[in-house]
């Protein structure tokens, strides 16, 4: 939150903001991670920012499967 990151309401388990022009999504389950964007160096931003502040690692990109 002390990064302006917003609680969409309807789900507490996402939190988004706007940098940019570009929406940044963030989805948390369990102890699990999604970031959604489209500027990858604002991603990278985000996840530098979150590695200062929590233990984590990066799996690297999403796989979705159809």
């Amino acid at each position: 939150m002390s990064n302006r990151f917003k609680i969409i309401e309807i789900d507490k388990c996402v939190l988004y903001k706007i940098k940019h022009k570009d929406h940044i999504i963030v989805y948390l389950y369990m102890d699990d991670m999604l970031i959604l964007g489209r500027i990858e160096c604002i991603i990278k931003s985000i996840k530098k920012m979150l590695f200062i502040k929590f233990d984590m690692k990066d799996l690297g990109v999403a796989n979705i499967k159809h």
